[in-house]
């Protein structure tokens, strides 16, 4: 009788069948183990950040709530006073950055401290003071003109007019005390805040201005800046006049003319002058010119 070597396909296959159960009754009691582990991992972080939270209170008592309400704490804020490494705090069992919102809430003068699963500005947003800028949040100024900061006026969620300090001014990455019109497409970021010292809160609010050039040259022609009509006699001695171009870019631009005069023939002709700076804008001065 010949020996038995290995496994026929059929016990091979009883094998991955007895397996393939196995697997189906472990897979979900270690997806379960892992679940419960993420979780307890996330309880812990939050009860770390609730502690730390109490420890920033310490440390920055007059900020604390008054009776009946409630101060938002950022993470930004305890990283800010080193109680975190870095605001950028991962879920466990996301693995998606936190951006949860402690509530330090006061009743009695007794502080609660909650963690929620939300930013902070969707608690305050409402109650954060209101800023408003004449002219809203995107501005324009033309170059080489003089520029006025925009008025500017805020008040509480309440409707108590607050004030607004001076605005800091940033360009090209830099900061600088005022404006200056005279680059063109400069761009400034102008940023007004407000403070409600009843709460604590402060609003920023930031405005966007760029140095533009929306203004046509002045062509000025026999010392006439408008289209207009002159008489010579016939057969005089007439060159086509030359115009000059100034604009408020301050750069140099030369006018092209078009057409011409025969003062030995009786009639109307018609000169145009048209000037374009770099920014495209455009002036077309005609000069009618009558020979009699």
């Amino acid at each position: 009788m010949r020996k038995k070597n290995g496994f026929t396909l059929v016990e091979l296959l009883a094998v991955l069948v007895i397996l393939s159960f196995i697997l189906i009754a472990t897979v979900p009691a270690v997806s379960g183990i892992l679940s419960r582990n993420r979780q307890r991992l996330y309880r812990d972080q939050v009860d770390t950040i609730l502690r730390v939270s109490k420890d920033w209170a310490l440390k920055n008592s007059d900020l604390l709530p008054s009776d009946g309400n409630t101060y938002y704490l950022t993470l930004g804020e305890l990283a800010a006073e080193g109680l975190i490494e870095s605001d950028e705090i991962y879920d466990p069992r996301t693995e998606e950055r936190m951006r949860g919102c402690v509530l330090i809430e006061n009743s009695a003068n007794k502080y609660t401290y909650s963690y929620e699963e939300k930013e902070c500005s969707e608690f305050t947003e409402n109650l954060l003071p209101v800023i408003e800028v004449v002219g809203g949040a995107n501005q324009e100024t033309e170059i080489n003109e003089p520029y006025q900061l925009p008025a500017v006026t805020a008040h509480s969620a309440s409707g108590k007019v607050l004030s607004v300090g001076e605005p800091e001014i940033r360009t090209n990455g830099s900061v600088v005390s005022s404006v200056t019109t005279n680059q063109l497409n400069q761009v400034y970021s102008i940023t007004y805040s407000a403070v409600d010292d009843e709460t604590g809160y402060e609003r920023k609010y930031t405005m966007t201005l760029t140095v533009v050039d929306t203004t046509k040259p002045v062509i000025s022609v026999m010392n006439y800046t408008e289209s207009t009509t002159i008489e010579v006699n016939r057969n005089s001695n007439f060159q086509i006049p030359t115009a000059t171009v100034t604009d408020n870019s301050g750069e140099t631009i030369q006018a092209e003319v078009d057409g011409s005069v025969n003062t030995s023939k009786a009639d109307t002709y018609e000169l145009t002058y048209m000037a374009t700076d770099s920014s495209g804008n455009t002036s077309v001065l005609i000069l009618t010119v009558v020979v009699k």
